[in-house]
């Protein structure tokens, strides 16, 4: 929103797949960014809440990554740039190993979870890399252009939903 190329407005940022530009893609930065501000409120709030429903609600830090990082790779205009890759590459490596420090460090009691985590970190990076090559690795990807149903350029100033 800041930056300008794409036409959203506020309620873009926190209403998930309201945007006509990319409202896939869009819609996973709004979804992230909801996961962050319950993550925040909950922390300010665990004396309140409680640990155990606190530490429920944290747990989602781990969906929160993937999901910011789709929404960067699929939106971003900068996804073939190189800093971007060696921001990415960097940044994947560090969550990759500290999410496997923590395997290490803390063995969940329960086999399936660890697992589950295990798996997901060998899936997922594979997953997202074989994404990127289909799409946003395209030459095509990162074009300008929002279009409604009847091929009408969206207006960027506008908050309005396309086709509404």
């Amino acid at each position: 929103m800041i930056d300008g190329f794409a036409p959203i407005g506020w309620l873009d940022v926190v209403i998930p797949f309201r945007a006509g530009y990319r409202p896939i893609w869009l819609g996973l930065g709004a979804v992230a960014v909801d996961l962050l501000l319950a993550i925040i409120i909950t922390s300010l709030l665990r004396v309140r809440i409680g640990y155990a429903r606190w530490r429920q609600i944290h747990l989602l830090t781990y969906a929160l990554w993937p999901i910011a990082l789709v929404h960067a790779l699929g939106t971003g205009s900068d996804t073939r740039a190189p800093w971007m890759w060696w921001l990415t590459g960097i940044c994947t490596i560090v969550v990759l190993v500290s999410v496997a420090a923590r395997l290490v460090a803390r063995r969940p009691t329960d086999p399936r979870v660890r697992n589950f985590a295990v798996g997901t970190a060998v899936v997922l990076p594979i997953l997202v890399a074989t994404w990127m090559v289909v799409g946003p690795l395209r030459s095509t990807w990162g074009k300008k252009h929002v279009t409604t149903p009847s091929t009408s350029t969206v207006d960027p100033t506008s908050d309005s939903v396309p086709g509404s």
